[in-house]
């Protein structure tokens, strides 16, 4: 029997294998991991605060996560997220 955390691994990875997410989409997703609300990812990304959650709900969508936090665990596990990546502001993740 497998635990838990397992099964929820395998599928966090094999949701981000199967995302495709674009290039934005994966600056967003690295913004959303440090913490970041959807006006602020805007604003670091120069988009408008609209298009900043129409990307995050895009992210979300594709990988069949219901919110934000799922997202991040999902990007987090599946090593797609990692402190020492910088992100698209060339700052390193968790920093």
């Amino acid at each position: 029997m497998r635990r838990l955390d397992e099964e929820y691994l395998g599928a966090a990875v094999g949701g981000l294998d199967r995302a495709r997410l674009t290039e934005r989409e994966t600056d967003v997703l690295r913004q959303l991991s440090q913490g970041r609300t959807n006006a602020e990812i805007a604003g670091i990304l120069v988009v408008s605060t609209e298009t900043g959650n129409t990307h995050v709900a895009g992210i979300l969508v594709k990988l069949g996560d219901r919110d934000r936090a799922q997202g991040i665990i999902a990007a987090e596990e599946s090593l797609f997220i990692r402190p020492d990546q910088p992100n698209a502001c060339g700052h390193h993740n968790r920093s």
